[in-house]
C-alpha cells in the first residue's frame, strides 16, 4: 500500500502528511511576520485571518 506525499512546491522536500508539511512551511519558508506578536506565516492571507482573530483591536486602529 503506498501512502500519499505531499510535496513542498518552495524546496521540493516531501512529507507522508499534510500536518508536517504545514510544519515545514511554518519553520523553514515563513514569510509573513505579524507586528504584533512576532508569530510567522507562510501565507499573507494566514497573517491577515490571525490578525483578524487575535488582534481585533489592533486591526479597526489601523483601518482609521
Amino acid at each position: 500500500m503506498r501512502s500519499e506525499q505531499y510535496i513542498c512546491t518552495t524546496c521540493g522536500a516531501t512529507f507522508e502528511n499534510e500536518v508536517a508539511l504545514r510544519e515545514h512551511h511554518q519553520t523553514e519558508h515563513a514569510m509573513y511576520e505579524c507586528d504584533v506578536c512576532a508569530q510567522v506565516f507562510v501565507t499573507e492571507a494566514d497573517l491577515i485571518a490571525h490578525r483578524k482573530e487575535m488582534h481585533p483591536q489592533q486591526e479597526e486602529a489601523a483601518q482609521l
